[in-house]
């Protein structure tokens, strides 16, 4: 279990599932969540037509669109990302972004993990 507010990982996960569908649609995005330890790491993954290095370095900036015309098709203004960034970095956490072999994205979150229990 991560230590993190559940309406707000539930509002980025949203976001990343959203993102996934307009870029990748017909193929739902694939999730993982594991352990490292004192850090839980979920990947929202997809396989969409994936981005340049250099558009990597943008994905996170306000209104920042690979290609403006999408807006029309996919609806949206660039603030999906950045807002699923803060509310990471608002919990403690990260969000990333890298290539995904074959094709499309992996964000990462990483978060603290809630300490266990005993009794």
């Amino acid at each position: 279990m991560a230590l993190a507010n559940r309406p707000a990982l539930d509002h980025l996960l949203a976001n990343l599932r959203d993102n996934a569908a307009k870029y990748a649609p017909g193929a739902p995005p694939e999730e993982r969540a594991r352990t490292e330890g004192a850090r839980v790491v979920i990947e929202v993954m997809d396989r969409g037509p994936g981005l340049t290095d250099d558009e990597l370095g943008h994905v996170f900036e306000t209104y920042w669109r690979k290609d403006r015309s999408v807006t029309r098709t996919t609806g949206g203004c660039g603030l999906g990302l950045p807002i699923a960034r803060r509310l990471a970095r608002m919990q403690g956490g990260e969000l990333t972004v890298r290539r995904r072999e074959g094709g499309g994205l992996v964000f990462t979150i990483t978060l603290r993990k809630a300490e266990e229990k005993n009794g």
